[in-house]
């Protein structure tokens, strides 16, 4: 039942990227299902278009520091923090 409410999930961060390319909130919501799913490389890649997008949110830049913290890049996960 969560892996259909996840695939729901990711069709609708999807469509909303796509109708909105730079909406930010978008990709650090699909970046954190991506993460939840152990897609780190994606993942890192949404969040590094968020910050892109709006470098004054906070929530990518955690986002980013729990991959890297995950990944063992504790000085990249601090200066994210």
């Amino acid at each position: 039942r969560a892996l259909g409410r996840n695939d729901q999930a990711m069709q609708d961060f999807n469509r909303a990227i796509e109708m909105n390319p730079n909406h930010a909130p978008a990709y650090i919501a699909r970046a954190n299902l991506l993460r939840s799913q152990n897609n780190l490389p994606a993942a890192m890649s949404d969040l590094d278009q968020a910050i892109r997008l709006n470098p004054e949110n906070a929530q990518s830049f955690h986002a980013r520091g729990l991959i890297y913290q995950r990944n063992g890049d504790h000085a990249r996960a601090v200066s994210d923090f």
